[in-house]
């Protein structure tokens, strides 16, 4: 992409945050030359961007908005094609090696990483996550443990922004993500890295309440695991922040459980709104505190 696009493509996302509420369709019909893939990968760097500054609203915006143009262009392509691996294991490695690198050169930055990913979605798929989940599981075994931590931290990175990831086939990025999370546990125990084994337990329950594959109830149940798993070491007292986020979470979870009695599950999604909100007090965390607010009612 030159610069003039990357321009071109940043104008229609103010114009679709300035627009009145339901009529982004319209915007987006008017600017048809604009609907590529490159569009997509913009909007999830930007949106990662307002992530970082804390919009979250906006970013989530952006994103849902990414999304629904990856699947019209994918439906555009004809989605209609064989799931079977798109290369060798030797070429999946290849792509594995140079997007680990790649994340660790640029300490996980998506306008690095991404366009990588972009060059190769062919290869985004349940392949890729069985050769992620063989290979860390064998290199783990075999080296020293400060090698080892550092390539974990590189996986972990990596999964964060396959999860996030805008283009490919939705289901296959999650669980590419829920790979590296899992693979990851042999490394970032709770024993020896309580605080990495914490934020990564909290990331897999993130990408288990997104699943799109498996069972929905056990997703859920998996999420929910996760979560309670997290707050084993996100206390109120050691982390006071992070435990209220995952309090949240866990309300999340719980207010869509599928399994147990709904009037329990309710009541647990209310204790930990609550729990939540003893944190995100309306002057230290306004935003947090409205949007658990919202969700409490």
């Amino acid at each position: 992409m030159n610069e003039q696009r990357i321009q071109a493509y940043l104008s229609l996302i103010q114009d679709l945050f300035s627009c009145p509420g339901g009529e982004e369709g319209q915007v987006l019909q008017n600017h048809q030359e604009l609907i590529d893939e490159g569009f997509v990968l913009v909007c999830g760097q930007v949106a990662e961007q307002l992530q970082g500054e804390g919009r979250e609203n906006e970013a989530a915006f952006l994103l849902n908005v990414a999304q629904q143009v990856a699947n019209y262009l994918q439906s555009a392509e004809g989605e209609g094609r064989e799931t079977q691996a798109e290369g060798t294991p030797e070429e999946y490695l290849r792509f594995l090696g140079e997007v680990l690198q790649a994340t660790s050169d640029s300490n996980g930055d998506p306008s690095v990483v991404y366009p990588l990913l972009q060059q190769n979605t062919d290869k985004l798929d349940e392949t890729f996550a069985q050769i992620l989940q063989a290979w860390a599981s064998h290199t783990f075994s075999e080296i020293e443990e400060n090698r080892a931590f550092n390539i974990a931290a590189d996986i972990v990175n990596f999964a964060n922004l396959i999860q996030q990831f805008p283009l490919g086939r939705r289901a296959d990025n999650l669980e590419i993500a829920i790979a590296g999370y899992t693979t990851v546990s042999s490394v970032f125990t709770q024993e020896k890295y309580p605080q990495d084994w914490a934020t990564t337990q909290n990331n897999l329950a993130a990408a288990y309440s997104d699943r799109i594959r498996g069972e929905r109830a056990e997703n859920l149940e998996q999420a929910i695991a996760a979560y309670k798993a997290a707050l084993e070491v996100y206390t109120r007292t050691a982390f006071p922040e992070q435990w209220a986020t995952t309090q949240n979470n866990l309300a999340n979870a719980y207010l869509y459980r599928i399994r147990g009695e709904r009037a329990e599950n309710l009541e647990q999604a209310i204790a930990a709104y609550k729990a939540a909100l003893e944190v995100y007090t309306r002057t230290a965390f306004p935003e947090q505190w409205a949007t658990t607010q919202n969700n409490l009612a």
